[in-house]
């Protein structure tokens, strides 16, 4: 019987560690690079990963906001001189469509255009589990939320904003306008203004530093290869259906 020989190498991944409220979160660091579909590809395909969503990536501001080691400044000089990615697209969609609002969606695959979105009817909705308290409509997969028209705010907002709620999760918003504010910096929202086009537009999101403004930005393009994106270990992280 011949030999077996196998060869490989072993290597200690680097972990940036959270503990919020008795939960463990560890952020791979360094975080990935490249379009959003190469970013999240690399992510998931990692046995060890999930990428980093809702109050995890509030998390991981709160932390490079908060410690002055050197792995975590680096990624405070992330998210003040680039953006840091969400897993997530979006559909805006005019008034002409039958249904106008925002259609957000969890994209740990990293698909972002590369496939068009099937936006629901407006009766479809009523199948939809809706937050009265905040206008968003969740799909029963709870994979897609919707926010109709007139139920969130672009520009400065609060923690009970739709669209930052269906980013962030709720305990991600409130956490997120919190350490905005004891920074000395506005709590944003961006998009596309709906009542300026004639036909659904794509986006990814991503979040990052504008000078006196902290903005979730839904109005990126996930082609281009400028920010970051961040992986938590599979088996520590605080996984939250509300948000996307």
């Amino acid at each position: 019987m011949g030999e077996q020989i196998e060869f490989g190498e072993l290597s200690q991944r680097e972990w940036l560690t959270c503990n919020y409220n008795n939960q463990n979160v560890w952020f791979a660091f360094p975080p990935a690079h490249g379009t959003h579909k190469e970013w999240f590809e690399s992510i998931t395909s990692d046995k060890e990963l999930m990428p980093a969503a809702g109050l995890e990536l509030v998390l991981l501001l709160k932390g490079a906001h908060t410690l002055d080691t050197e792995k975590w400044k680096d990624v405070k000089d992330q998210f003040s001189s680039k953006y840091i990615r969400f897993p997530t697209r979006l559909t805006w969609i005019p008034e002409n469509s039958g249904i106008a609002g925002v259609l957000i969606e969890r994209d740990l695959y990293g698909v972002g255009l590369n496939s068009s979105t099937d936006f629901p009817k407006k009766e479809d909705l009523k199948n939809w589990e809706k937050n009265e308290q905040i206008g968003i409509y969740i799909s029963r997969e709870k994979n897609q939320f919707f926010i109709p028209e007139g139920s969130y705010n672009l520009g400065r907002v609060n923690e009970n904003d739709a669209f930052l709620v269906a980013c962030l999760g709720g305990r991600g918003a409130k956490l997120f306008v919190k350490t905005a504010i004891e920074n000395g910096k506005i709590p944003c929202t961006g998009g596309i203004d709906i009542s300026k086009i004639d036909e659904p537009k794509q986006r990814v999101v991503a979040f990052g530093d504008s000078g006196n403004e902290w903005i979730v930005n839904g109005e990126i393009w996930p082609s281009t290869s400028y920010g970051y994106a961040f992986g938590v270990s599979r088996s520590q992280r605080i996984y939250t259906k509300d948000s996307a």
